[in-house]
């Protein structure tokens, strides 16, 4: 499940967060990094051009282009994200952080591999955005625990949401 937390600054130490946590998982950067500054405003840019319905949104699970496709995650230690992605491919990971309803959103660049040990290891991300680098396909995961997405996705969380379902009523892990 994803936590979301108050604070009274304007933002969290998520970023530290995913570093500490790199390095203890020992994650070197070239499986996971953080984007340049230069670069990730261009990122977020072609992100919401091509998958959403609006130029900027809060949540882009909100405006995503048909078709999608979408499920609630009942448990996230069965779902598995190397299961959708191909583990040598680069990706985009955007990773969005809401204090007082603003939005910061940090991106990152690597393997599903390291970014699917980091990401559950760290608190309080609000949505996480996953993004073929070529902008072939989206996975949003939202603070509502569903997961959804677009184009070349779908067929492949149809069937994740399928092995899901079938190991949780059989009390295994998928």
């Amino acid at each position: 499940m994803i936590k979301v937390k108050t604070y009274d600054s304007p933002w969290t130490d998520l970023r530290t967060e995913v570093k500490k946590v790199q390095e203890q998982l020992k994650i070197n950067e070239s499986s996971l990094r953080e984007v340049n500054i230069t670069h990730w405003e261009e990122i977020l840019e072609k992100i919401w051009k091509e998958f959403s319905t609006r130029k900027s949104s809060r949540w882009i699970w909100e405006s995503l282009k048909r078709p999608t496709y979408g499920f609630y995650i009942s448990s996230y230690e069965l779902l598995n994200l190397t299961e959708l992605i191909d583990e040598n491919e680069t990706v985009w990971f955007i990773l969005d952080e809401s204090v007082k309803m603003k939005t910061k959103f940090w991106v990152y660049e690597g393997l599903i591999t390291a970014f699917n040990k980091v990401i559950w290891e760290c608190n309080y991300v609000d949505e996480i955005l996953i993004v073929s680098k070529k902008y072939e396909w989206l996975i949003s995961i939202n603070h509502h625990d569903i997961i959804s997405g677009t184009k070349k996705m779908i067929d492949k969380l149809k069937y994740l949401e399928n092995k899901i379902n079938t190991a949780g009523n059989n009390g295994e892990q998928a």
